[in-house]
């Protein structure tokens, strides 16, 4: 159970330039053992940041093929970051993963 809680959330968060390509955040979720990234800074606001999510990358590769790998981060990017506080109880992140329809939550 507790190798399923650590896969499920990564702290600190991941973040990734938005002018990284889809092959270096493909490597980066590869390395890290993870499924998504946030694209953007920590101290960027939050309706800047996005989230790439393995799912997207294999939807950019199905759509494009190769040449998707070599897109940035920021055009495929998830927009606006949809997230709860650190703090918050595990019942609020599950409401709002179902209210938006999410896979992956910040």
């Amino acid at each position: 159970y507790r190798h399923r809680v650590r896969e499920a959330m990564t702290s600190p968060p991941v973040f990734s330039a938005p002018d990284a390509t889809l092959r270096e955040g493909i490597a980066r979720m590869a390395e890290g053992r993870i499924s998504s990234l946030l694209v953007g800074a920590p101290e960027d606001p939050a309706e800047r940041l996005g989230i790439v999510t393995e799912r997207d990358a294999l939807r950019a590769l199905a759509r494009s093929g190769g040449a998707a790998l070599e897109r940035p981060l920021a055009a495929l990017a998830t927009r606006p970051l949809v997230a709860v506080p650190a703090e918050a109880y595990v019942y609020r992140a599950i409401g709002r993963m179902r209210r938006f329809n999410l896979r992956h939550l910040a």
